[in-house]
Order: C-alpha cells, then sequence, then structure tokens
C-alpha cells in the first residue's frame, strides 16, 4: 500500500516537475526527474508509518539569558566529561567563551578561551588526540587562521597563527593527507585553491601546501569513496556551480572521478553514508526544483542515479 499511494503521487507531480538526475559524457550528473519520483516515495512512505506510531515532540527544558550575544556556536568537548559544552564567539564582549553544559538540558557559562576582535567563522577538531576539542578560528579580512589547542591539565588554550591564501572563509581541522595526523584546512570562493596546513606527530605543524588550485572552493568535505584508508574529498567549485569528487590518491595527491553539475541552480549539499555501506553518499537539495534527491555512491562510481528502495 505504501508504494502504490507513493506511485500515484509520483504520476500527477512528473508533469510538473520534469527533471532526473543523469550522466554526462564528463561523468557529470544533471538535475531533471527520478530525483522527485524518490522524494515522493519516501515522503508517502514515511507519512503511512507516522499512522501507526505516536510522532515525539520536543520538550521546553530551560530558558536562560546571557548578557550578551552568541554567535558561531559549536557543539564540543570542552572536558573530559562525555557531554558536549557550547563554543561561541560574543561580539559585544570580544571573546570566544564557553558554556559548559550541566544536566537536565541546564548550560552555564564556564569560562573565556581568548579575547578576539574579529572571527568570521569558527571549527573544531582534536589536535593533539587529548579528548578534548582544540578550536580554529577564520580572521578573513586579515588573511589568517587563529588555533586554540586544548591543554588538558591546565584546562586552558594556547594560539597559534597562520597566514593562509586571501579572504579565507571557512577551516577545518581533519585528516586530509591520510597520515592519521589532523591538518588544517581553509578555503574561501574569493581565492583559488584550498590550504592544507600539515600537522606533525609532535603536534606541531609543518609545510603549507596548497591543492585544487585551478578554482576558487566555496565548500570541501572528506568522504569515502572505496575501500581503502586514504581519505576522498568532495570540493564545491563556486565559479561552475559543481562538486567535483576526488580519489585520494595518497600524498596530498587526488584524481578527479565526476562532479554533480547544477547549473543554474541554487542547491545544498550534505555528503553522509546514509545506507552505512561505508561509502559517502550525496544529499542535494534544489531550489529551482524545490526538490532533493539522495545519490547512492559504489567503489566503482562515485555517485549513481537515485532510485526507489
Amino acid at each position: 500500500m505504501h508504494w502504490s499511494g507513493a506511485i500515484s503521487v509520483w504520476s500527477v507531480v512528473k508533469k510538473h516537475h520534469p527533471y532526473s538526475i543523469v550522466p554526462t559524457v564528463r561523468g557529470e550528473f544533471r538535475l531533471f526527474d527520478t530525483a522527485s519520483i524518490f522524494l515522493f516515495a519516501m515522503v508517502m512512505q514515511s507519512v503511512s508509518f507516522s499512522q501507526l506510531r505516536s510522532i515525539p515532540t520536543l520538550t521546553h527544558t530551560q530558558e536562560f539569558t546571557l548578557r550578551s550575544k552568541i554567535q558561531l556556536p559549536l557543539l564540543i568537548h570542552s572536558s573530559s566529561q562525555q557531554s558536549k559544552d557550547i563554543a561561541y564567539f560574543d561580539p559585544q564582549e570580544h571573546n570566544i567563551s564557553i558554556l559548559r553544559y550541566e544536566a537536565n538540558g541546564i548550560f552555564e557559562y564556564l569560562k573565556q578561551v581568548d579575547t578576539i576582535n574579529v572571527v568570521s567563522s569558527m571549527s573544531f577538531g582534536n589536535i593533539n588526540n587529548d579528548g578534548i576539542d582544540d578550536i580554529v578560528v577564520v580572521q578573513r579580512e586579515r588573511n589568517r587562521v587563529i588555533l586554540f589547542v586544548s591543554d588538558k591539565i591546565t584546562a586552558s588554550y594556547s594560539k597559534q597563527y597562520f597566514s593562509v591564501g586571501f579572504y579565507p572563509e571557512q577551516a577545518l581541522i581533519q585528516d586530509i593527507s591520510g597520515d592519521g595526523i589532523a591538518d588544517i584546512i581553509v578555503f574561501g570562493k574569493l581565492s583559488s585553491g584550498v590550504t592544507v596546513i600539515r600537522g606533525k606527530r609532535d603536534y606541531t605543524f609543518g609545510e603549507t601546501k596548497t591543492i585544487f588550485s585551478d578554482f576558487p572552493v566555496s565548500s570541501l568535505t572528506i568522504i569515502r569513496l572505496n575501500g581503502d584508508n586514504i581519505p576522498d574529498v568532495v570540493v564545491r567549485n563556486w565559479l561552475s556551480n559543481e562538486d567535483i569528487f576526488y580519489f585520494g590518491l595518497g600524498k596530498m595527491q587526488f584524481s578527479e572521478q565526476s562532479a554533480l553539475s547544477y547549473g543554474a541552480d541554487s542547491t545544498s549539499a550534505l555528503f553522509e553514508d546514509v545506507n552505512d555501506d561505508g561509502i559517502t553518499d550525496a544529499i542535494v537539495t534544489s531550489t529551482q526544483y524545490q526538490s532533493w534527491g539522495i545519490l547512492h555512491a559504489n567503489k566503482v562510481s562515485p555517485c549513481q542515479e537515485p532510485r526507489l528502495q
């Protein structure tokens, strides 16, 4: 009954939204028709199942007032506790601070990490493998990033400055080289390429290298496209409006495999393993077509045409 309902909806909607995702000669995919099939099949299935179970609701636990604004909040581990705290930038007091999670949805002010005038974006990761998250801050107008490294013994943070390319917008703390050591990855759509500040085994940093230098990058995600232990990546080319998939070859070398090309459409993409097969899939939302689709990857092709399952 679930699928017959989905098919009947598809037969109506297909007339109004004729699009699908098909490969081109280059291995790209362009939006045309079967994404709506998948979408409405999943919607109808969810509606049918929801009649058989109660729908959970969110409960209001606590509302608390701070003395100033919260911007760029991050859920981080700022201690050895299993629960996560909130790190944020305060644009009025010009500092980065942390709210500690106490219990039952209650957060209390913990400490100030550092005083800082301008923050364009923040991210986190574990540079020194001490179980406490470190924070990387982008200062776009100054063409630099600041790394705040945690000290588990003193419960404090030390900071390091790194100069990067013109007008950076985002920074990540992840291992992009495949050596098991976290790197700092920086990019922005107003300059070409991705700056990688290579991490070392003593938790310091070595050489800075630029990759994907032929186009401006507005987003980058480290993904898994095959069975090896070398990181693969997908990057958004801001000029051509496409997500390009690369196999990692090791030693910071990458080989282009295929691309999701969106034309003039405004899209958002999320890359996660949605079917637990160990290979990253793509979830793409379309503003132009007011729809979304899931493209399943396998070890042969980074993305395949979506289909009902």
